[in-house]
């Protein structure tokens, strides 16, 4: 679909999921199941990014409200920061969202979920692709956004 940085970005599919789960265990133990990433993976925008064969990125969306999507995960492997992958996984499923009739993202992040690596602050991050804090408690953050 698109290239950045001689990274691959296409949509994710339900055959991707196990995948995810294996990238995705390297940060955090997870409680999501393979046949639950391939469901919202299948159904709603979901996408990937790709460095040769190696999975280094996804983000994937469920719906929240008829026309309110909830960005449910967005991860980029740890030694691929800073390159711009995480801004294009979300510029594309804002897109996607679109696309699909959605009016509005929404998505949350909380310092109470336990990593295996240090966490980054994402504030910056989602106010830098239009997100505001909807509700703020002292470990839990809730962002959302319009779509245009």
């Amino acid at each position: 679909m698109s290239n950045h940085h001689n990274v691959f970005f296409s949509p994710m599919t339900g055959n991707d999921a196990e995948d995810v789960l294996a990238l995705y265990r390297g940060y955090m133990r997870t409680g999501q199941t393979a046949a639950r990433i391939a469901h919202l993976a299948s159904d709603y925008p979901a996408f990937k990014a790709t460095l040769g064969n190696t999975l280094v990125g996804f983000c994937y969306s469920n719906s929240f409200a008829p026309d309110v999507l909830e960005l449910c995960n967005i991860y980029v492997d740890h030694r691929q920061h800073n390159l711009g992958i995480g801004s294009e996984l979300i510029r594309l499923v804002h897109q996607a969202a679109i696309v699909d009739g959605f009016s509005a993202m929404i998505l949350s992040n909380s310092q109470l979920y336990e990593t295996l690596l240090p966490k980054r602050d994402p504030r910056s991050f989602y106010e830098r692709h239009g997100y505001t804090v909807l509700l703020e408690t002292p470990k839990t953050l809730i962002y959302s956004r319009a779509l245009p």
